[in-house]
């Protein structure tokens, strides 16, 4: 099972895509129709991400500069939480 039919399956329309890199599975999941906000903790994917966002992709997302340490939001703001390399990269 994918990780889209996985969301889909338990109907969250909210994710959280921790360390998100350049933006693949953040785009995708808002592509698809999910709300996503991606935290990571280098700008430079951050802007890569935006380059590759287009309009209607980009109302779908928020990007934050941060670290998976010290995130920004309160309990029960998403309906899920995804990290594809980024937990075992920390130093």
């Amino acid at each position: 099972m994918d990780l889209e039919s996985v969301l889909a399956e338990r109907e969250c329309g909210r994710v959280l895509d921790v360390g998100c890199g350049a933006g693949r599975n953040a785009l995708f999941l808002a592509k698809q129709g999910y709300y996503v906000v991606g935290v990571d903790i280098s700008s430079t994917a951050l802007k890569m991400t935006l380059r590759k966002a287009d309009g209607p992709t980009l109302k779908e997302c928020l990007f934050i500069r941060g670290t998976f340490l010290k995130l920004p939001f309160s309990n029960s703001q998403f309906n899920a939480v995804v990290s594809c390399y980024s937990i075992e990269n920390q130093s």
